[in-house]
């Protein structure tokens, strides 16, 4: 199995991995803030739109573009999962609200996953380019 398959296949089990860890975040908020400390009401509201939204534009990306083999996206993503896990870090910080190490490092995962998924595209992108332009000799 090459770096490419290797990288494609983490990707798309990232991209499954935010799906469903969003729905399970959803059902069960106390994933991110233990025993729902300080979480109620319009802020636990606020917390699970962006959840859900998080979980809409995986599914919708991962329907119309990521099998279609587009990338800018999951850069995209990459940046939007850093974000979050930088975020909900410093919100807790802020606010005196202990969020789940295992989430931060699950966004890390999912930004990394993304980037890498991205990255990969480049440079397969670059190794067809280099072969067009030089093409080896016939056999």
């Amino acid at each position: 199995m090459n770096i490419q398959k290797l990288v494609s296949f983490n990707f798309h089990f990232a991209v499954w991995l935010s799906i469903l860890g969003g729905i399970a975040v959803i059902n069960h908020p106390d994933f991110i803030v233990p025993d729902d400390d300080g979480m109620y009401g319009p802020l636990l509201n606020n917390f699970l739109v962006v959840i859900g939204y998080l979980v809409f534009s995986q599914l919708g990306l991962w329907y119309f573009r990521y099998l279609k083999g587009s990338r800018i996206e999951a850069l995209i993503m990459a940046y939007t999962f850093f974000a979050t896990a930088v975020g909900a870090k410093f919100y807790g910080m802020v606010n005196n609200l202990p969020v789940s190490d295992a989430f931060v490092m699950a966004m890390a995962y999912l930004a990394v996953s993304h980037g890498f998924y991205y990255a990969a595209g480049l440079m397969e992108a670059e190794t067809r380019a280099a072969q067009a332009k030089h093409p080896g000799p016939d056999v």
